[in-house]
């Protein structure tokens, strides 16, 4: 087998709706009868891990700070809403507030 045809899982590009993995109605979190994504079941593994912004390093979900690059992991929240900021963001995306 080719190199490129195991990269791709053995089959041939076959457009749009060719058939291979990943197409049809058995799609992860598709229900079988087609009629469109479901809203996966609650109750799943809880998170350990987070990547971080920064380089993409998994850190601990309680970590302040990335064991790698050392970056902040703890975003920051608007003091009216709540809603998360980006680091360095001048105004809140949900309500316009400006930041501190």
């Amino acid at each position: 087998m080719g190199f490129l045809k195991w990269i791709t899982g053995g089959h041939a590009q076959r457009g749009h709706h060719g058939g291979g993995h990943g197409s049809g109605h058995h799609e992860r979190g598709r229900d079988p009868h087609g009629w469109g994504w479901q809203v996966p079941a609650a109750g799943g593994a809880p998170l350990r891990q987070l990547a971080c912004a920064g380089c993409g390093a998994l850190n601990d979900t309680q970590a302040r700070f990335c064991t790698q690059c050392g970056a902040a992991q703890q975003s920051a929240a608007c003091s009216r809403c709540y809603a998360a900021l980006a680091a360095g963001a001048r105004f809140c995306p949900a309500c316009g507030t400006q930041t501190a």
